[in-house]
């Protein structure tokens, strides 16, 4: 999210609290190491209600990566590979699910947005997801898959691309 510091219209500010939440007009969730344990952390904090909270007041919203992973419906780790093998409530922002599997994909990528501007980032997870009913490709990639997800509304958007904020449109 470097690129949105330099932005004179944007104030960025990092929150570990409900109480320090305020009322952002987007939400960014960003990458993480662990999944599933930084999901019950952010719920333990009061987080994901105040996500919630401020989504109803017209907020949108952003995930990266593990962030993208958070705002689906279910998170499935039948392997154990972030945790005990359980099945995690997501944020339910978008309509998606989320499995892990014991292999990391990491690959440099290229692809359109639907507005067709060019982006470009890299792939580094662990997790498979898919889209479900109400949601659409966030990116078309250049190697014929489709990245993230976007709610039919376009408040909520997802993305495997870390660097995504890189590119300047």
């Amino acid at each position: 999210i470097d690129p949105l510091f330099e932005e004179p219209d944007i104030g960025v500010r990092f929150v570990s609290s409900a109480a320090d939440f305020g009322n952002p007009d987007v939400i960014i969730l960003p990458g993480t190491k662990n999944t599933i344990d930084d999901l019950h952390w952010l719920k333990e904090q009061g987080l994901d209600t105040a996500i919630e909270r401020s989504f109803k007041k017209g907020a949108h919203v952003f995930g990266i990566c593990g962030g993208y992973q958070m705002l689906g419906k279910t998170l499935l780790d039948p392997d154990a590979i972030e945790g005990s093998g359980s099945v995690e409530g997501g944020l339910s922002l978008l309509d998606i699910e989320t499995t892990f599997v014991p292999f990391k994909k990491t690959v440099q990528v290229t692809g359109r947005l639907a507005s067709g501007d060019e982006v470009s980032g890299y792939e580094i997870h662990l997790g498979r997801s898919i889209r479900l009913h109400n949601t659409r490709s966030f990116i078309q990639l250049h190697d014929g898959r489709e990245d993230g997800a976007i709610s039919y509304d376009g408040r909520v958007i997802g993305t495997y691309l870390h660097g995504i904020f890189q590119n300047r449109l």
